[in-house]
């Protein structure tokens, strides 16, 4: 595992396709009925896509359109979403509870939904199904980690924003079927610090990373305060999601 200090970092794109097409809407159906709202960012060209994953504090997908709209430019079609009752999606908001009580929610409601975007996302025309990511923030970043162990068969790379943890993700974080881990947190949100650190360390994989900041800030947050980190992360997805070398 590579520890990367984001104040060292300075990441090199190639051209971007300025002719990637414009965004679109998408409406995902749940089976009990629920219409989740979502964009859909799709590269020009065929190739791998990305799921992303919000923070729990009711912002809505538009806090990914930077990082996604990037993605699509360097051919990595992007799919964003809102959970129930946030912004235009339909259903009930959660109301919290214990973490106990949360974690349980994540894992039995929510999950589910992130499963149906990653379906809708493989479903699109020129995504490679078997090459897809995820990346999320705060809650968001334990839904990345709980769908890349629940779909094995597709997800090759894991974002993870300062994200809680328990048992069933540092053990899926450390085990081989884990796929490689970017896990980028700021020093000054410690406890989510700490739990990104130690998924970070658990992952063999040589291409993980841990990228900290020097300050404040909460997931998403980091986007729009720490200008290398868009460049840093898609750089990381496409280098992850490159088709396997043959032999």
């Amino acid at each position: 595992m590579n520890t990367v200090l984001a104040s060292l970092v300075t990441a090199f794109l190639g051209v971007a396709d300025a002719s990637s097409p414009p965004s679109r809407a998408l409406d995902l159906k749940t089976p009990d009925g629920v219409v989740l709202k979502a964009t859909l960012y799709p590269a020009a060209k065929p190739g791998p896509g990305v799921v992303m994953f919000n923070m729990c504090d009711g912002s809505d997908r538009s806090v990914w359109e930077p990082l996604a709209t990037k993605l699509a430019m360097e051919g990595v079609s992007a799919l964003t979403w809102n959970y129930r009752g946030v912004g235009d999606s339909g259903g009930e908001p959660f109301k919290g509870g214990s973490l106990e009580q949360v974690m349980r929610h994540w894992r039995e409601v929510w999950g589910p939904d992130a499963a149906l975007a990653v379906d809708t996302l493989a479903a699109e025309e020129g995504v490679d199904r078997l090459r897809l990511g995820v990346a999320g923030a705060s809650c968001g970043g334990f839904l990345a980690v709980l769908t890349a162990r629940r779909m094995p068969d597709r997800i090759r790379g894991v974002v993870f924003m300062a994200g809680p943890a328990d048992d069933e993700a540092r053990r899926f974080v450390a085990s081989p079927a884990s796929p490689p881990f970017l896990g980028i947190a700021a020093s000054g949100d410690a406890r989510s610090a700490a739990w990104t650190k130690e998924l970070a360390e658990l992952s063999k994989h040589g291409s993980s990373r841990l990228v900290l900041y020097d300050e404040a800030g909460h997931g998403t947050q980091l986007l729009s305060s720490q200008k290398d980190l868009i460049p840093l992360m898609v750089e990381w997805l496409r280098e992850t999601l490159r088709p396997p070398a043959r032999p």
